[in-house]
């Protein structure tokens, strides 16, 4: 056995971050648990293969019931991006058919919105 170091990002920084769900985490897995930084922190566990410390500690988490607030950012591709710096919600992304133009809600089809030129100093 070889010791794996896999990486969580917690999903929902408000929860499951304290020093409770993390020393739990590391009793079940008889491993080490590293503190949260940026969203992120590692687990050192002992497994025959990358794969097998992956499950293994997907399984302690689903026994914790804590799944859900949990990702592999190296497995899953999600990378981490920290708040501010995330991408649109997928339900709120146009369609990837749609031309650039109309996606700002241009108010004519297939032509971009009209642009109107600064007011000019008058004197």
């Amino acid at each position: 056995m070889t010791t794996h170091q896999i990486t969580l990002e917690i999903l929902d920084p408000d929860q499951h971050t304290g020093d409770e769900t993390r020393a739990e985490l590391a009793r079940r897995l008889n491993g080490d648990v590293g503190a949260p930084d940026q969203g992120l922190f590692d687990v050192r566990v002992d497994a025959d293969s990358r794969e097998e410390a992956l499950q293994r500690v997907a399984d302690v988490l689903a026994e914790m019931g804590v799944e859900q607030h949990f990702t592999f950012p190296s497995t899953t591709g999600t990378g981490y991006r920290p708040p501010g710096h995330r991408g649109v919600p997928v339900d709120e992304r146009p369609p990837e058919d749609e031309p650039p133009h109309l996606q700002g809600g241009s108010p004519h089809d297939n032509e971009p919105a009209p642009y109107d030129e600064p007011p000019r100093d008058i004197p």
